[in-house]
């Protein structure tokens, strides 16, 4: 699972759970959750001719397609996000998948810069590299 990787194998800018919840959650009655992943992983077969760029995972990772509860959170508010990235990915090109996808989303007022970078080296099986988009969204309230 791409959540628990960081916990499992190495990597520059690895997070536990603990540091995510408290980063994804605000205030204690703010914590609405969502979560998607890029590439959508659905058979070995598609998955090994995968190759991406960082911005396209981030950009990708908006897509209601991708998301793992039924919304369009890119039409909401958020109030934080955490992109946990496995595979060969280096900050500088964390940053700049960051600086494309804060161009595209409304975030609230008083959090702008409200984003946990997670690095893990190990990438996941079958692909080069991969995001888990985790965000506290107002699409679910």
């Amino acid at each position: 699972s791409d959540l628990t990787a960081p916990s499992r194998f190495g990597g520059c800018l690895n997070v536990d759970l603990n540091e995510i919840a408290t980063n994804l959650v605000p205030f204690p009655r703010m914590h609405y959750l969502t979560s998607a992943l890029s590439p959508a992983r659905t058979n070995q077969a598609s998955t090994k001719t995968f190759e991406s760029d960082i911005s396209h995972l981030f950009m990708d990772a908006l897509k209601p397609s991708r998301q793992l509860l039924s919304c369009d959170p890119s039409k909401h508010t958020f109030l934080a996000c955490s992109f946990l990235l496995r595979g060969n990915v280096s900050v500088s090109e964390a940053n700049i998948g960051i600086g494309k996808f804060s161009e595209r989303v409304e975030m609230v007022h008083w959090n702008r810069d409200s984003f946990k970078i997670g690095l893990c080296d190990r990438p996941p099986p079958g692909i080069n590299r991969s995001l888990l988009f985790l965000s506290n969204n107002c699409c679910l309230i």
